[in-house]
Formats: structure tokens, sequence, C-alpha cells
């Protein structure tokens, strides 16, 4: 006989909803554009499958998984059921919020055994806003100091393109501030 193993990692990317109208997504990754879709796989049915104590590492991809209801509901599960202390998570987020509904995202990280953001910053100032339309340049540069201050790891994701590289210089020193 054999034994069956459980999921002790999860890739989850089951929706492109998304609060970014971003110039180089397209239609095919948020459901902002016009004409565009929301995708969503419904994932009740197999959280008891996914969700076991020897999960060892969520990644969070979208869309935007700081939107998403099956994020937040993942994320409070795993600490209700005792085994968010050895979980490690991992995110591609544009860190436009911290919060769904009255749940804490920054709080609940910290039951976790580690967590490292990933946002995505193709500018500064204009240059960010233009690239993600809809996003506040301000609101992502206060988001990005409050968990730096509150010890969360980053690593922040820059997509080189026509719409940025003639502001790369200037990009580049500002973050190295």
């Amino acid at each position: 006989s054999s034994d069956l193993q459980t999921i002790q990692y999860i890739d989850l990317r089951n929706t492109d909803l998304c609060n970014a109208k971003c110039q180089f997504c397209g239609p095919h990754h948020t459901n902002q554009w016009p004409g565009a879709t929301l995708r969503h796989q419904l994932i009740d049915d197999y959280l008891d499958t996914i969700i076991t104590g020897d999960l060892i590492e969520i990644y969070f991809a979208g869309g935007e998984p700081l939107i998403s209801q099956d994020h937040a509901k993942i994320l409070q599960m795993c600490v209700d059921q005792g085994i968010s202390y050895s979980i490690n998570l991992r995110y591609s987020t544009n860190l436009s919020v911290l919060k769904y509904k009255d749940l804490d995202f920054v709080e609940l990280w910290k039951k976790y055994k580690s967590v490292l953001l990933m946002p995505s910053a193709d500018g500064i100032g204009s240059t960010y806003e233009h690239i993600r339309e809809k996003l506040n340049w301000k609101t992502f540069e206060n988001n990005l100091q409050y968990v730096k201050s509150q010890g969360i790891n980053l690593k922040i994701l820059f997509v080189l393109c026509s719409l940025n590289i003639w502001n790369l210089k200037e990009t580049v020193r500002s973050e190295e501030h």
C-alpha cells in the first residue's frame, strides 16, 4: 500500500480580481480592463485538502491577493487551526491595501513563521501611477514604510518596460534610500 502525502506547498492564483489596471497586465491578469471578465475558481470545497498541518509555504498571487476573500479566509483558517506558526507566506502584491474588511493582515502575519512581500513598483510618483493605473504612489509608499517598520521581509519587483526605462536611474536612486 502506498501512503498518501498531504500538500506542503501551495501557489494560489485562483482569481484575477484586482484593484489596478496596470498598463502591461492587460485583461488576462486583471478584471479592470474593458471587456475583461472576472475569473474566479471557488476553493471552499478544497480547503480541507490544501490546509493541513503539513503545510510549509503558501504563495499568493493574483490579480491582487490582498483584496481576495479567499486569501483572508485561508489566513484566518490557518491561525484558527493553530498551524500558522509553521507556515511561510510569500506574496506578489501591489501593496495597495493591508486589510480586508476587519482583518488586519499585518497583525495576522505576525502569527506566521515568516512573510515575504514582493510588492510591484515600476517607478516612483507619476510614473508609478501611470503604469499602475487606479493606484496611488503615496499609499504604496506609506504601506511599504509601515510593513518595513513591522519587520516584514520585502523584495521590490520591478518590471522594466518602455513606460519606465527613461526613469530607471531616478527610480533606482530612490529605492536605495
